[in-house]
């Protein structure tokens, strides 16, 4: 008889987890000491369903609701480069009248035989290039081949993916608002995709109704462009909770309490196929628009995508598509692996998801109506590119790795940067000062004194010559570094800088009977040049 996991699930990823680790690999099962232990050998058996399973209930952009997707599984992803939809195009009028009583029908065919060649609705090949790749490992710095604890797995999991979820889904909503952009620039005043929203009279009567009343009649309009009338079927509308709650406020807008979504795993009997189907950011249908929530991190990566200044998509309140409108694609490499890993001192797994996407119809945007675009998003000649940058390195997260002597006995952890994700929960920025003088010597005596929002912040000194600041992200910040014998440098942090996970900085220290000397020294060759986005001012000068 298989042994039962021995979890509370916090989330409804790590219950999809569960559920699947349970139903695949019951043999991988062991409680001991009121604990749940899996067989790391075993997890191949439930992994790839279970990411596959938390991936379907964790998008926001659901295929079917949203958009049209094409989901290809491959041996080799590299080979599939594109996948193909069909797109409808309309021909022309395909009617006809008769004659009547003498009555001249439509010319050259108005008899009851239709002479005229027949006209036949059409699809053509639309191909979306799959560009985009997230071929995260996934790292268990502890799991080895024997035994590790399950909590361990499903948090490592759950957060794996929730972030991989994060990723893809905001490069849909990038693409989607470059698009919707582009195509109200390009229609000029006759743009009707762009509906504007006045916060200081949203709670006013009806002003929600109003709202949905013109995105309806815009629907309706079609997209003459592309020779397609209105938009049928099934309609997205993917929301901050604050137009949700615009929405669903009485008076304003519409009462009601479908809740579906997350809160179906707290309800007795959790079905979890109706999960996977809903998806786990479901809040209801409003006027055949089926709603779901994207969170402010979500926004954030697709202004990453985008290459955009943080806060520039804040007056994006909602972005309503079809299946008609865009299309994706991506390819799954289902066989993923646990392999053991000597790098990593563990278990370390190689999922890979390669995905694309792109618009074909009109996309509809709900903004505040104070918002402007950015400047890069108003082009009429192509949609804003929307491109990974080179790294996501500030929000990479270290994990632990064992250290060993020339034996091979362990002798203690040391931290490593990898390629893990970290939780989207991190509310701090680590920033690392390196305090050198003229000679690019180490300096380990130095003090700081900073502040943030009127609060000293107190610094660790590492005893190297670096010292460490943890702060708030989006924070200001303003240091002094002072160190006997020499003359105080100042440091100053952006907001943007800070929204790093960790933020590295330099400063030189210079004594003032060396200052005449070392001034006309060249910099030497090893001394790497500050960044471009760092603001380092050196207040080295003579007092």
């Amino acid at each position: 008889m298989p042994e039962e996991i021995k979890y509370t699930s916090a989330s409804l990823t790590q219950e999809v987890i569960k559920r699947t680790v349970q139903e695949y690999a019951p043999d991988a099962i062991t409680n001991k000491g009121g604990y749940t232990y899996v067989n790391g050998s075993l997890m191949p058996k439930a992994l790839s369903r279970a990411l596959s399973r938390a991936y379907r209930t964790g998008r926001i952009i659901r295929p079917g609701v949203g958009m049209t997707e094409r989901f290809i599984e491959s041996i080799d992803p590299m080979q599939v480069m594109s996948i193909t939809v069909q797109q409808q195009v309309n021909i022309g009028i395909h009617t006809r009248t008769l004659r009547d009583d003498g009555k001249v029908g439509t010319p050259y065919n108005d008899g009851l035989i239709n002479t005229n060649h027949k006209l036949i609705p059409a699809t053509k090949p639309f191909t979306i290039p799959v560009r985009q790749i997230n071929d995260q490992p996934l790292f268990f710095p502890r799991l080895q081949l024997e035994t590790m604890l399950f909590d361990e797995v499903a948090e490592t999991l759950a957060n794996f993916f929730e972030n991989e979820v994060n990723s893809v889904d905001s490069y849909h909503i990038a693409k989607m608002i470059s698009y919707a952009i582009y195509r109200a620039y390009k229609a000029g005043s006759n743009a009707k995709n762009i509906i504007t929203l006045d916060k200081d009279t949203a709670y006013d009567d009806l002003a929600m109704i109003k709202i949905i009343n013109q995105l309806n009649a815009a629907m309706a309009d079609g997209d003459s462009e592309t020779e397609l009338g209105a938009f049928r079927g099934r309609r997205q509308l993917t929301l901050r909770n604050e137009l949700l709650g615009y929405l669903r406020s009485p008076k304003t807008g519409y009462v009601s309490n479908t809740e579906k979504g997350a809160n179906v795993f707290y309800t007795p009997g959790f079905d979890l196929d109706e999960s996977m189907r809903t998806g786990e950011q479901y809040r209801g249908s409003i006027n055949g628009y089926e709603m779901y929530e994207m969170n402010s991190e979500t926004i954030r990566n697709a202004e990453i995508w985008l290459g955009l200044e943080p806060g520039s998509l804040d007056g994006v309140l909602g972005i309503v598509s079809t299946p008609l409108s865009y299309a994706s694609g991506g390819v799954s490499k289902k066989s993923t692996l646990l392999l053991q890993s000597t790098e990593h001192d563990g278990i370390v797994g190689f999922p890979l998801t390669k995905f694309g996407g792109a618009a074909y119809r009109q996309i509809f945007l709900i903004v505040d109506k104070n918002w402007n675009a950015p400047d890069k998003l108003r082009t009429t000649l192509a949609p804003a590119p929307v491109v990974a940058p080179k790294n996501w390195d500030s929000k990479y997260e270290p994990i632990e790795r064992v250290l060993y002597d020339e034996n091979g006995n362990p002798t203690g952890m040391t931290e490593i940067l990898a390629n893990v994700i970290a939780p989207n929960g991190d509310t701090t920025c680590s920033i690392t000062i390196k305090v050198t003088d003229a000679d690019g010597d180490a300096i380990s005596n130095a003090t700081i004194s900073s502040n943030s929002e009127g609060a000293t912040i107190p610094f660790t000194n590492n005893g190297d010559g670096t010292y460490q600041l943890l702060v708030r992200k989006n924070s200001v910040i303003n240091a002094t570094v002072s160190a006997t014998g020499y003359t105080a440098g100042t440091i100053n942090v952006t907001a943007k800088q800070s929204l790093d996970w960790m933020h590295p900085v330099a400063i030189v220290l210079t004594s003032p009977a060396s200052e005449p000397t070392k001034a006309s020294e060249p910099t030497k060759a090893s001394e790497p040049a500050p960044a471009e986005d760092e603001i380092i001012e050196s207040a080295g000068s003579k007092k």
